[in-house]
């Protein structure tokens, strides 16, 4: 029999192998790596030339299962029953059986050289005899800094706060200024100590029917008049004088009222603060006199007055004459407010009416939050309001430390979770988890761990702990059906709980559960009044009225409402 190659528009066996022309070694290597095949995995064999002593090329036999998407100038082989490689679009002709190509071949691999025919392929290349391996040289690696990368996308942001005090201190802005004190003749030093000698001697009263008042003379200046005698000149004239300094002095506050009205701004520098620093109301005797003299600088929210003046002994007010500078206050207080200008709003709640509840607000309202939080910590000891000021400032790590000093883990993970940092606020909302069951709060504690911690698992065991411990049972085994949305899964649960956790302290409760259930209208619903009607049977014996849950799995059948009331009439 005679064999030959004949064309084939197709291969008729696979892809074994590939022919690499030339006689150099090193560039069968290059063809190698660069075809991206590995020397440890298949075997080249080397092939003789037409001349004696002469190299072809070599060929590269593929192992199975590993393509070449990229031969270049190689030409491919195609590999028959393991041992003679062909041609690409080449056929044997006759076709060969699967056993008479390896006996014809004696079980040596053969390839049709492109120039001599066929060739037996005996010589396997030895790398290791043809390849001089560098020496190795030691190395040593030098690994950069980490790098710095600019984020992709911003996970959270926050606002950090100075300290309470320097936040306060920040408010500090200059008074409006003025050429002179607007007042055109203030008491002066002798009139002043007069004045506080005569109010030993006379006292003013607040008359009943109008806006005006009265001086009286105080006892002492009862035991004078009868020394020297009743009716003296000089009791007289000392009443007039006290007159004259008192209604002087009046009007030095007169026009502090009017200054308030007029020129808020440049007023506040003469303002007194309310029963701060010695001011006060009520009597006459004892105090110090309104002392018109720069009390502000400006409106820092900090320390004392900021001149350093008017300490020790301030005036002692008339209960009218207090009320009407409340009043004032109040009044330039709500018209800085109107203004947006909440820093020096809240200046007058602070400083001058002493009321730093209402400055705080002011400052909230006005989104000066900070500032607030510290009024809320130094001033009112609320560390929870303080806590939300930080929140709603962005302040995150200072409202986070407030929280957890008020044992509001929950409101910590929240925040942990708002600025990407969800591990910790995993760790939060666990002692809430954990809080919660040990109070048996299994509903919230599910709710927990299924809308924020995202374990739906862990929610689902919750509620079965909830019915299984008997507390608030209803409730949670109503809950864990209604978490499973896939149909099969539900019915299982109920008849997984109904065969495992039903007993007879929880058989009415179960029943409960199924008559929530029963009113879904699903294609269960036979087996779930199957259900309720062996629970009634088993409670029957000794709760007859139970009975009268059968009206719920049978909603439409009056018959059953007869049967009911007959049986409940005899027994």
């Amino acid at each position: 029999m005679q064999l030959r190659i004949d064309p084939s528009p197709r291969n008729v066996y696979p892809i074994g192998g590939l022919l690499i022309r030339g006689a150099q070694p090193g560039g069968w290597v290059a063809e190698v790596q660069r075809m991206g095949l590995s020397l440890q995995q298949c075997v080249v064999y080397a092939l003789p030339g037409a001349v004696p002593n002469s190299v072809w090329g070599c060929l590269v036999d593929l192992p199975l299962g590993i393509t070449v998407a990229d031969p270049g100038p190689n030409a491919a082989c195609q590999l028959a029953e393991g041992l003679l490689y062909l041609p690409e679009r080449a056929a044997l002709y006759p076709a060969l059986a699967a056993d008479e190509l390896p006996r014809l071949l004696r079980q040596v691999p053969h390839l049709l050289h492109p120039e001599l025919g066929l060739v037996e392929l005996v010589d396997v290349v030895n790398w290791s005899q043809l390849l001089n391996l560098p020496a190795e040289r030691p190395m040593t690696v030098l690994r950069p800094a980490q790098s710095v990368a600019e984020p992709a996308r911003v996970h959270s942001f926050r606002v950090v706060p100075v300290a309470p005090e320097t936040a306060l201190a920040g408010l500090a802005d200059g008074f409006g200024s003025a050429a002179s004190d607007p007042i055109d003749k203030p008491l002066s030093l002798p009139e002043k100590v007069k004045l506080g000698l005569l109010r030993t001697l006379f006292r003013r009263e607040e008359t009943a029917k109008s806006a005006g008042s009265t001086s009286r003379p105080t006892g002492l200046a009862n035991w004078f008049e009868r020394l020297f005698s009743p009716g003296s000149e000089v009791m007289n004239r000392l009443q007039q004088d006290f007159d004259k300094l008192d209604e002087r002095n009046q009007k030095q506050l007169d026009k502090l009222l009017k200054l308030l009205r007029d020129n808020p701004e440049l007023a506040l520098k003469y303002a007194l603060p309310l029963d701060s620093e010695g001011t006060s109301r009520g009597g006459n005797t004892g105090g110090a006199l309104f002392n018109w003299s720069v009390r502000w600088l400006d409106f820092s929210l900090s320390g004392s007055n900021s001149s350093g003046r008017g300490r020790g002994g301030g005036p002692t007010l008339a209960e009218a004459q207090f009320a009407a500078l409340q009043a004032q206050y109040s009044q330039t207080a709500e018209a800085f407010i109107r203004q947006q200008d909440y820093r020096k709003a809240a200046f007058v709640y602070l400083k001058l009416l002493k009321e730093p509840l209402h400055a705080a607000q002011t400052l909230e309202a006005g989104k000066l939050y900070a500032e607030a939080a510290a009024i809320y910590l130094k001033s009112l000891k609320n560390k929870a309001k303080a806590a939300e000021c930080y929140e709603n400032g962005q302040m995150t790590h200072e409202a986070i430390a407030l929280y957890i000093e008020l044992q509001q883990h929950e409101k910590v993970g929240d925040l942990y979770c708002a600025i990407n940092q969800r591990q910790k606020g995993m760790i939060h909302y666990q002692q809430v988890v954990t809080d919660y069951a040990q109070r048996h709060q299994y509903v919230k504690a599910s709710l927990l761990c299924r809308n924020k911690m995202g374990d739906a698992t862990a929610a689902q065991a919750m509620l079965l702990n909830g019915w299984r411990d008997r507390h608030d049972s209803v409730n949670c085994l109503t809950n864990y059906f209604a978490s499973i949305a896939d149909e099969p899964q539900w019915r299982a649960a109920i008849e997984s709980v109904y065969a495992h956790d039903v007993s007879l302290e929880n058989r009415e409760a179960f029943l409960t559960v199924m008559r929530h259930e029963f009113s879904k209208q699903t294609e269960f619903s036979t087996r779930i009044r199957d259900i309720a009607y062996e629970l009634i049977a088993a409670e029957l014996p000794h709760k007859p009225g139970i009975l009268v849950q059968l009206k719920a799995f049978n909603p439409t059948d009056k018959l059953v409402v007869k049967d009911v009331i007959r049986y409940k009439s005899k027994a």
